[in-house]
């Protein structure tokens, strides 16, 4: 119901409810920008931060233009980027250190500069910092919402962003600040070479899709767009979502 309303499908006339709806179904994904800062593990923090990125692409549909399919589909491909890469540091930290436990990791850059820069990269794509993917997707989610006069989706992806950039300072802050000699920070031993070569594989993918992004809007994204409905046929002329079972 919310692709076909937000993409203005044919005949398709949504109640003014489901529009409603939708808007708070988007917020409230991109509340749990706010409920992974309240984690204390390395963990859910990754679980909550992966929900939370599912209201940029719900804004997307809900938008329903090229602009907003444009970065709707762009954040999706950063995400599949750095989602996968923090997952994988954060079940390899808990297996290293024994624990996952964010205060444990205070000053661990000093002591794994590489994973840590590896987690900075990832992180730089998933709150979407230029030159990363992540910034361009959300972009154009923003420059969507402003052209469709929707203030209060605008107002949502602007706070979202602005909360997930002053967490990873927070986060960053703590990782390379904290004095070597804290007594309760774990000792992190040398990550794999296979598992570091995945991290930077996926933080330089990131990378790559923000300084490659207007290629991969031009060929491939903006001439995929019109096939969304090149079979869709609506049962009626003029038919509404309330008769649909």
């Amino acid at each position: 119901e919310i692709y076909f309303s937000g993409l203005g499908a044919p005949g398709f006339q949504p109640p003014l409810w489901l529009k409603g709806l939708e808007q708070i179904a988007a917020v409230f994904f991109l509340a749990d920008f706010w409920f992974a800062r309240r984690q204390k593990k390395w963990e859910p923090v990754t679980g909550f931060l992966s929900a939370a990125s599912l209201g940029y692409l719900l804004v997307g549909f809900i938008l329903g233009s090229t602009p907003a399919l444009q970065g709707a589909l762009l954040e999706l491909v950063s995400q599949l980027f750095a989602l996968s890469g923090l997952f994988y540091l954060s079940v390899w930290l808990k297996e290293a250190a024994g624990t996952d436990e964010l205060a444990r990791f205070s000053g661990a850059a000093r002591r794994a500069p590489w994973t840590a820069a590896a987690f900075l990269s990832l992180a730089f794509n998933l709150v979407g910092l230029p030159p990363f993917g992540g910034f361009y997707g959300k972009y154009y989610l923003f420059e969507a919402a402003l052209q469709q006069q929707q203030w209060f989706l605008g107002l949502a992806l602007l706070g979202a962003y602005g909360f997930s950039f002053f967490y990873l300072v927070k986060v960053g802050w703590k990782l390379f600040t904290r004095a070597e000699g804290d007594p309760q920070a774990v000792s992190i031993r040398k990550a794999p070479k296979l598992l570091t070569a995945v991290l930077w594989g996926l933080a330089l993918g990131g990378l790559a899709l923000g300084l490659c992004h207007k290629t991969l809007l031009r060929d491939i994204i903006t001439p995929a767009l019109p096939k969304a409905f090149q079979h869709w046929t609506p049962p009626v002329e003029n038919w509404n979502s309330q008769d649909v079972e």
